[in-house]
């Protein structure tokens, strides 16, 4: 999945926005190992969440269900 996350951040522009990278960010996927690793370890992975559909909610908007579709092109 971090591979993953950090292609992703690389190929989408929404993804970079969302983050606050700029397309000269440079990153390696383990920072978002240590990243998930020091959420993790001090609990407070159910406080962000929480924080994000706050701030959503004081927007108007509510999520409920999501979907992220890979196209990624494989040989077969």
């Amino acid at each position: 999945m971090r591979v993953g996350m950090e292609e992703a951040l690389q190929d989408r522009l929404s993804f970079r926005r969302f983050a606050d990278l700029t397309l000269t960010t440079r990153f390696h996927h383990s920072t978002i190992s240590l990243f998930r690793k020091k959420i993790t370890e001090r609990r407070l992975a159910r406080m962000l969440f929480t924080e994000v559909n706050r701030q959503l909610e004081a927007k108007g908007m509510l999520v409920k269900r999501g979907t992220l579709i890979d196209a990624t092109i494989i040989e077969a």
